[in-house]
């Protein structure tokens, strides 16, 4: 991200101490939530408004990266100021970059003849800049020395805005048949967005700030910071996810998909008559799953009510226990926050995989990596960055 052309504290400095930079200690994150997942998804989201020179007058940068396991990376940014600015979001990929603004979609190529697809869908109305750099010892990253971007930009200079991305690896001879991605909210572009609309599973997601109660499309999503709601082509839902606990309703709050007062994430997805939940910290959980007569947490069979459509957790007499953690490894021996287990990805993208919690790392190679179904998003990840503090 540049503010009117600047990047964060410490991308020009004089030295590499950190007592000859004045604005070291003073340059701050934050994390918004503690990064989880589930079986299909995960989350990391932090606030680094304190990243950029306070002459800027940044009050607020909130990044969130959702990760769907070897599909696809939502990255939304949130962004108000003081001052009206030129705000650039910026994604690199390796051999180069098309912009077409009509369709709402930039090209970047990569290796071995996979492209990285992204979707921008908020701002609603964007300009495009491209090129190239270089740096010393880029040769070994990239053989021919070159890494190439895009700086996406407001049409107009803005005070707040927001950026909502979707960045979807796809093989480049398979460019004119991605997967279709829209916007939640034709007025609000920057709340949510509907991947594979009218597929076998239609995903919508929906964000909202911390605190922060949000409706948008038909959902309504309250005290959780993201939530998705999942449906099959004939609309009937059949998954839905919650980072944060909080609740998530479609038909405009008329029906509760799924609710949680503990859980840091939860996925349940509705399989035949079993309800298959996944994720972390989950406590309880109020699920809409009609077909249901037994359900899972984290691959154990555990005791529920099923009234009404509804699946209640825990249920009967004294209830059962949270099931574990389906998606996290043991924490590190310094007593840091533990990694996230990377689950096993699903080969048609939409079949769950609430059984297996096998670890899975991945190798990144970069935004537009070809050198595998999964290489060309992994460089994404580095959106993550937020989460931690910078040292130089």
């Amino acid at each position: 991200m540049l503010v009117d052309g600047q990047g964060q504290l410490g991308d020009i400095r004089n030295s590499d101490s950190n007592w000859h930079n004045s604005w070291f200690f003073s340059r701050v994150s934050r994390p918004l939530i503690t990064p989880s997942g589930t079986a299909d998804y995960a989350i990391a989201a932090a606030q680094g408004a304190g990243l950029f020179a306070s002459t800027l007058g940044i009050s607020r940068w909130d990044r969130y990266a959702v990760l769907a396991r070897n599909r696809y990376a939502l990255i939304r940014d949130d962004l108000e100021s003081s001052a009206v600015h030129a705000y650039d979001w910026i994604c690199h990929f390796q051999d180069g970059a098309s912009v077409d603004t009509a369709s709402g979609w930039v090209q970047g190529i990569g290796k071995n003849g996979m492209s990285l697809g992204v979707r921008v869908l908020s701002p609603a109305q964007w300009t495009a800049t491209t090129g190239s750099q270089t740096a010393q010892l880029m040769q070994n990253f990239d053989p021919d020395g070159q890494t190439s971007w895009v700086r996406v930009r407001p049409a107009t200079n803005v005070a707040s805005t927001s950026f909502l991305t979707a960045l979807m690896p796809v093989a480049t001879s398979s460019w004119p048949s991605r997967t279709r991605v829209d916007a939640l909210e034709a007025s609000d572009r920057g709340a949510g967005a509907v991947v594979a609309p009218g597929s076998i599973l239609e995903e919508r997601w929906i964000f909202t700030r911390a605190g922060t109660d949000k409706s948008a499309g038909d959902l309504v999503l309250s005290g959780a910071l993201a939530g998705m709601a999942g449906r099959d082509a004939a609309g009937t839902p059949v998954r839905a996810v919650l980072f944060g606990a909080g609740s998530i309703r479609d038909q405009n709050g008329g029906r509760l998909l799924l609710s949680s007062t503990s859980a840091n994430a939860i996925q349940v997805n509705t399989v035949g008559q079993t309800l298959a939940v996944t994720g972390d910290g989950i406590a309880d959980f109020h699920a809409y799953a009609p077909t249901a007569t037994t359900a899972t947490l984290n691959g154990l069979a555990v005791q529920a009510t099923f009234e009404a459509g509804m699946v209640t957790f825990p249920g009967g007499t004294g209830g059962g226990s949270d099931g574990g953690c389906g998606n996290c490894m043991p924490p590190p021996a310094d007593g840091g926050t533990p990694p996230t287990d990377g689950g096993t990805p699903p080969t048609d993208g939409g079949t769950s995989n609430e059984g297996s919690h096998s670890s899975y790392v991945p190798v990144a190679h970069g935004c537009s990596q070809g050198g595998g179904e999964t290489g060309s998003w992994l460089g994404t990840l580095g959106a993550l960055a937020l989460a931690s503090r910078r040292r130089r």
